[in-house]
């Protein structure tokens, strides 16, 4: 399988850069096939590649010139069917800081279907199409959405344990806060105002951000790009502010202000990191299975490629 997947772990402040990274990356790989793939922590892009010297002194070369020595300890480059195996552990949410959470799995199909609006050699489609069936059964047979810690559950206990009933204020309509506002509603917490860039009837603007102080709760998910939430002065009671945005929309000094509890990304992750502790039995359960479905994958994907070369050369 001609493949390679050359990754960094990103930063927060870093996030915003990982479109140029992209444009970089194309820039010293001009005649490759590649599906880009960045998410709140990683930048990453899967290519159609031979394993050979060349591909390993190309990134070297991009990563000595563009970057510093720091993200170069952060870089990975993955060739073949050890790409194939991180792309089904990626996609099976076993990488990311909340253990089997299901964005990602909504991120690397929209990465993949981006991609395929131009022409992508097989191996690519099928490198993506069983990556994401990988994922979801084991998501499916380890049931990870019912014995992992959720974020809407731990949300949910951060509010609880301030109010009975608080005023909520979602920045951003983004599937993330879709389903954290659904699961604030099944929970009777229905004080909820919806502040969007482009406002429906029902919502409200992004002017009302600057208002955010007379609301219990702010919870932000937005890609909007630039520090939306700024410090501000605060009455005499709790707001409690969750910022889930990559890039980060908060700004960091709203932490100084008195009577906020501030929960950035990166905190939360490190949370969750912890949690992960608990449950290392079943990941490495989930890593034997998906070692496994990689290798039927492979004797299935190596059956397709010897028919398409003997089709081919029949054709010829």
């Amino acid at each position: 399988m001609q493949v390679a997947v050359f990754g960094i772990n990103l930063e927060q402040d870093q996030i915003l850069a990982s479109e140029s990274l992209i444009a970089k990356v194309r820039s010293f790989l001009p005649y490759f096939d590649m599906v880009p793939l960045v998410t709140c922590n990683r930048f990453e892009v899967y290519i159609n590649a031979p394993e050979n010297g060349f591909l390993h002194r190309v990134f070297y070369e991009f990563l000595r010139s563009d970057l510093s020595p720091a993200i170069l300890e952060r870089s990975y480059l993955y060739f073949s069917y050890d790409c194939f195996y991180h792309l089904c552990k990626t996609t099976s949410g076993l990488d990311s800081a909340i253990l089997g959470e299901s964005e990602i799995q909504r991120q690397v199909k929209s990465a993949y279907l981006k991609a395929a609006k131009k022409k992508l050699p097989f191996c690519l489609h099928f490198l993506f199409q069983k990556a994401l069936k990988i994922g979801k059964q084991i998501r499916t047979y380890f049931q990870l959405q019912n014995t992992c810690p959720k974020l809407t559950t731990f949300i949910l206990n951060e509010v609880k344990s301030l109010y009975k009933t608080p005023s909520v204020l979602f920045v951003g309509n983004s599937q993330i806060n879709q389903g954290i506002r659904s699961f604030f509603l099944k929970n009777k917490l229905s004080k909820i105002t919806i502040a969007t860039r482009f406002p429906r009837s029902s919502d409200v603007s992004f002017t009302e951000l600057n208002n955010w102080p007379k609301y219990d709760v702010v919870i932000c998910a937005s890609k909007v790009n630039r520090k939306c939430i700024q410090p501000s002065i605060v009455a005499d009671r709790k707001v409690l502010i969750f910022d889930l945005s990559s890039p980060a929309i908060v700004d960091s000094k709203v932490a100084e202000v008195k009577n906020v509890i501030f929960w950035p990304l990166y905190k939360i992750n490190a949370y969750f990191s912890m949690q992960k502790e608990s449950h290392a039995s079943m990941i490495k359960k989930c890593l034997g299975e998906i070692a496994v479905l990689v290798e039927v994958q492979k004797e299935i994907f190596e059956k397709k490629e010897r028919n398409r070369r003997i089709f081919q050369k029949k054709a010829s």
